[in-house]
């Protein structure tokens, strides 16, 4: 990593964790006209988008990453979280077809990750289709298997009890 890069990279991740977005951004942009390590740069941009909420522009960067480091697990987490992000958009609109399609896509890219799988619970709960979305929660379940994603199991089984008639 040239001096150079590591500056822009150190003054962006600077930026970002005192939650100046639009300036860490700018870092990470100048990062990438020097870099010789795109996919770290480009997760950053990732996140920063994802924190102003331009998640469409963070899930095309993490795909980049993806396509750059397929195995980058940071770059695969972000992009669940951004993807169920812009799905929770689409979903408050009443574009269930916009949210669907596109976690069918993400859910190709990282089969591993349960945020996109239990999303899709969400929205079949909301089209009142009870047995498509406990399939997809218990799903969502099985690969809840770190912990990061305790509070996603967490929600994945309020979701199922609230689903199933008690006994």
């Amino acid at each position: 990593m040239s001096s150079e890069e590591k500056a822009y990279l150190l003054s962006g991740e600077s930026y970002f964790n005192n939650g100046d977005y639009p300036r860490a951004i700018e870092e990470f942009n100048k990062a990438m006209k020097v870099t010789a390590s795109e996919a770290r740069v480009r997760n950053n941009l990732g996140i920063a988008y994802a924190r102003m909420g331009f998640f469409e522009k963070a899930i095309e960067e993490l795909k980049l990453v993806l396509r750059l480091e397929p195995a980058h697990s940071t770059a695969k987490f972000n992009l669940g979280v951004a993807v169920c992000e812009q799905s929770r958009k689409y979903i408050e609109c009443g574009r269930l077809d916009n949210a669907i399609h596109m976690l069918k896509d993400v859910a190709l890219i990282i089969p591993d990750n349960p945020l996109p799988v239990s999303t899709m619970g969400i929205i079949y709960v909301i089209q009142d289709k009870k047995t498509e979305a406990i399939e997809f929660f218990n799903k969502a379940l099985s690969l809840c298997t770190s912990g990061q994603y305790a509070s996603v199991k967490k929600s994945i089984e309020e979701e199922l009890k609230n689903l199933k008639p008690p006994p």
